[in-house]
């Protein structure tokens, strides 16, 4: 590990204090402005503020020795995280050191040279092998393919710049990783898989991977990667397929990291996660798709964080038939239809994320969509906010939903659900709108500065609002049909 994200975290806690751990993204935005190429460092400093590790340490009474402290915190890391020893060791001492818990004994944490990945590969690469398209160039191999086949269990695979047009199976534990600017090594394959992983312990670093097609086979459709087994982990790649997704994910026992990496124009899906198939996607930008940015279906569940999902040509994200996902603090913008389309089953986590200046719709759902909304910014979508359409049930927390070209919630026809603690305002008609059969709870929020009324309610619709404030908008609080239901308690009107 590099210890300079370490020591300028000391110095911005110096500057700005302890209230810096009150808020993971300035810390993270002051970190990568400073010292933006230690990706991984940054990574385990935030990770640990995102698991409470400084502010234990700030609340830790002084009768408990340090190392009692942070042993428990470094197990904590190591069990939540699945971070190898030293790096939870380091993430522990870094933020001790920073806030002045540590002993006087302490030095900085050591400079130590960073493992292969941040999960299973414990030990440094048994042999190392260079790859080099060049015949000037003093490469052991002249192509990815030839390494592979001689590499032995652990090795590690260094790729010089080049372009090499073949596609791999990995079926052993090597590392493939690029020795230069990602754009200069490309792995390009023709009517085939780029790459296909098939163990476990692999780790892809710093290349680009295309899967193209050559126009003589029709019909023919082939992922950029496709990961069908074990915890493999992708950093740094930029990947794309012309003839379907760039990322496929799939089986019950795949559950690769993927960090860091930019899929783009692939002809289907950016990323496709089915079959019970999980996994890790922090940091990534999944853009120019022209299906769904993120395809998740046949229980499928995967995370994502810190991810940006944009400008797609249909759907950002596609959620359905059992399909589920867990999303934080991740950006879904400019994407041809719905931001998020949950379906048939599907189930979403989203919590901290923005959804904004879709064509259509922030949030859709129906024909049994379900989702937990907590703390997200939704605004300046075409359409509604969050569309609950037939058949749904969503629960919406403390969010924001704002500035949309139409409605901020709108309740189709046997549509349903709940909305707490939350702001709807400044949006171009009603705050809320219920059509007829459709069903909203309303709970503690602010409807505010619609340029219509706050709420309106069809008839044959019900709505239950309760403890809200309805003051400020243009038409007045509500519009009632006749033979709507409405139950109305402690709201303020005025």
């Amino acid at each position: 590990m590099n210890n300079e994200p370490a020591e300028k975290l000391c110095e911005l806690i110096t500057e700005y204090g302890p209230v810096l751990i009150d808020d993971p993204r300035r810390c993270e935005a002051f970190l990568k402005d400073y010292c933006g190429q230690y990706k991984r460092e940054i990574h385990l400093l935030i990770s640990a503020i995102r698991e409470g590790v400084p502010t234990e340490l700030l609340a830790a009474s002084k009768d408990i020795p340090y190392c009692l402290q942070a042993s428990r915190l470094t197990q904590r890391l190591r069990d939540d995280l699945g971070l190898m020893p030293e790096f939870a060791v380091w993430a522990v001492d870094a933020w001790a050191l920073a806030l002045g818990c540590a002993p006087k004994e302490l030095a900085a944490p050591a400079d130590q040279p960073a493992p292969a990945t941040l999960d299973s590969m414990k030990e440094a690469p048994s042999v190392t092998l260079v790859v080099s398209s060049s015949s000037s160039s003093s490469g052991d191999y002249r192509t990815i393919s030839q390494a592979l086949h001689q590499a032995p269990p652990g090795a590690r695979i260094q790729i010089q710049p080049g372009i090499y047009r073949e596609n791999l199976i990995i079926d052993k534990p090597v590392e493939l990783i690029g020795q230069g600017e990602t754009a200069k090594i490309v792995l390009e394959s023709v009517d085939a898989c780029c790459l296909r992983i098939r163990t476990d312990q692999v780790l892809i670093r710093g290349l680009t991977l295309r899967s193209c097609e050559s126009g003589r086979k029709k019909e023919t459709k082939h992922f950029a990667v496709e990961i069908e087994t074990g915890n493999a982990t992708l950093e740094e790649c930029d990947i794309r397929s012309d003839t379907a997704a760039g990322i496929a994910i799939h089986g019950a026992a795949a559950r690769p990291t993927i960090r860091y990496c930019r899929i783009h124009d692939s002809l289907e899906n950016g990323i496709f996660v089915y079959d019970y198939a999980r996994g890790l996607i922090e940091d990534c930008d999944i853009f120019a798709n022209t299906l769904a940015g993120v395809a998740i279906e046949q229980g499928g569940n995967p995370t994502f964080r810190r991810c940006r999902i944009h400008d797609g040509y249909e759907t950002g994200l596609y959620v359905w038939d059992k399909g589920k996902g867990l999303l934080e603090d991740c950006e879904i913008f400019a994407n041809a239809l719905a931001g998020v389309a949950i379906e048939q089953g599907g189930y979403l986590t989203l919590r901290r994320c923005q959804i904004h200046d879709g064509r259509e719709c922030g949030v859709y759902l129906w024909d049994r969509g379900q989702g937990l909304l907590e703390d997200c910014d939704i605004f300046a979508n075409a359409l509604a906010g969050i569309t609950m359409a037939e058949g749904s049930d969503p629960i919406v927390r403390r969010c924001q939903i704002h500035d949309g070209q139409d409605i901020g919630v709108e309740v189709l026809e046997r549509g349903e659900g709940q909305v707490e603690g939350c702001e709807i305002f400044a949006n171009a008609t009603m705050g809320i709108l219920i059509h007829p059969q459709g069903q909203l709870f309303v709970r503690g929020c602010r409807i505010n500065r619609n340029r219509r009324y706050g709420i309106r309610i069809e008839t044959e619709g019900y709505g239950a609002v309760e403890d809200c404030d309805l003051s400020r908008n243009a038409f007045g609080a509500w519009k009632i049909a006749e033979g709507c239901r409405l139950k109305s308690v402690n709201n303020q009107e005025k």
